[in-house]
């Protein structure tokens, strides 16, 4: 498998229209080109956004249902390309976030998996946060 792996930063940058002209064009490109991919862990950390929206004291309930129908249209959207963490993405997730503990390190649960997704999966990591996945390895983009 080759393409890229879109990063939780890059996907939110879609809701509504916070992404540059240039990176929408990109992504259309690579999505014509069926290139594109979603980790099933960036389904969770827009999930948990939308509950904290949901339940905290002055989250926003209106909100939050706009961004779980945004989220629904890009779960469809993805279906067939939303990659899932199994055993051998686990285990490699597990090597990299020991390595980065035994340095003296702590990155993100979320960031070591999609990471260890990317490495997998042969996939380029799309992200705005290139320096929280380089150290882990992946090879990155920012094409924003």
């Amino acid at each position: 498998m080759s393409g890229y792996l879109l990063d939780t930063n890059a996907v939110s940058l879609l809701y509504d229209g916070r992404a540059s002209q240039q990176f929408e064009e990109w992504l259309r490109q690579r999505f014509l080109e069926n290139v594109l991919y979603l980790s099933a862990i960036t389904v969770l950390e827009i999930q948990k956004g939308i509950t904290k929206l949901e339940l905290v004291k002055n989250g926003n309930p209106i909100r939050a249902r706009q961004v779980q129908l945004w989220l629904q249209t890009l779960i469809e959207q993805y279906a067939d390309s939303i990659l899932m963490v199994d055993t051998e993405t686990a285990l490699n997730a597990g090597r990299l976030d020991g390595a980065m503990r035994a340095g003296g390190h702590n990155g993100q649960l979320a960031d070591i998996l999609i990471a260890a997704t990317a490495r997998v999966h042969g996939l380029i990591v799309v992200t705005a946060n290139i320096r929280d996945f380089e150290p882990l390895g992946a090879d990155c983009l920012s094409p924003f």
